[in-house]
């Protein structure tokens, strides 16, 4: 008897760290992604960033999404509070210190889409497949208090047409005081690289913009947060290189846009009015040309 009893204590025991080692054991606020499989030690790996987001939908105590790099298809991340780390969640986009990227990308839809409120993106590398896609970053709402996109790099969103090819794009913030957080990241080769319409509080802060053809859209709901209150802050509070065609475009005014230079100029190109341009902004900002104009 006393030996029938050793053996069934031995079998529960067994089970229960069969279950603590499964790969959707309760207990976890962290899931793993890495598309190969190449973390051991881990006991929560998938290899896809939507399974581990669904798998955040059916276990609320999951808060963060830790992936590894590698190359991955689109995630819609629709898991109120949950944190997305690519592996270089610490290191700015435009920094030469990154590691190996965790490459997202799609062929026909957005290829991060935020739908849920809180979410936060960081360390990635988001960019266009083959059949350039309207928004890379889209954000879908309903969102009521915050999003937060930082320390990654935004890239290839190159289209001819001003309302797509968006690198992050803010379509439904839901409640008018959403605060967007999109910060450090490096915008390149988009057609914009930040845009959008809705009444909401964007902090555009410390980001990097390299060959868009707009840095900064700002449509007509756009509202400044208390420090960057106008366009010459938010200009000032990023960095753009001389590759862009223009740093912001004021969707706001008679023009839509108005196009504001990195330096603060406004550029005029061909066939758009320079009398018109003038009369819109007044005196007190330089006219920058590109193209050519009749007398």
């Amino acid at each position: 008897l006393l030996f029938a009893a050793i053996m069934v204590v031995s079998m529960v025991a067994a089970g229960v760290g069969g279950l603590a080692g499964s790969a959707v054991a309760q207990d976890n606020a962290t899931l793993v992604v890495n598309d190969d499989f190449d973390d051991p030690d881990e006991s929560t790996n998938f290899s896809s960033i939507q399974d581990a987001v669904d798998e955040a939908v059916e276990n609320d105590s999951i808060d963060t999404i830790k992936v590894r790099a590698g190359s991955y298809d689109s995630v819609m991340v629709n898991v109120d509070g949950l944190t997305l780390e690519g592996p270089n969640a610490d290191t700015p986009g435009s920094s030469s210190d990154r590691g190996d990227e965790a490459t997202i990308t799609a062929d026909s839809d957005s290829p991060v889409v935020f739908k849920a409120d809180n979410v936060e993106v960081s360390g990635f590398e988001i960019r266009d497949g083959e059949n350039k896609i309207d928004n890379l970053v889209y954000l879908d709402g309903p969102v009521d208090e915050t999003a937060t996109l930082e320390n990654n790099i935004v890239q290839g969103a190159d289209r001819t047409n001003p309302n797509e090819g968006t690198g992050a794009y803010l379509a439904d913030a839901g409640d008018e005081n959403v605060e967007v957080t999109i910060s450090n990241n490096l915008f390149k080769n988009n057609f914009a690289a930040v845009g959008g319409t809705e009444k909401t509080d964007i902090n555009v802060t410390g980001n990097t913009f390299e060959g868009n053809t707009e840095g900064i859209g700002l449509g007509p709901g756009y509202k400044f947060v208390d420090s960057v209150d106008s366009i010459d802050a938010l200009i000032e509070a990023n960095a753009f290189d001389g590759s862009n065609t223009y740093a912001v475009g004021d969707y706001t005014g008679d023009l839509s846009p108005t196009k504001y230079t990195a330096s603060g100029g406004v550029l005029v190109q061909s066939g758009e009015s320079i009398s018109s341009t003038i009369d819109s902004i007044g005196s007190d900002r330089t006219i920058v040309l590109d193209g050519e104009f009749g007398q």
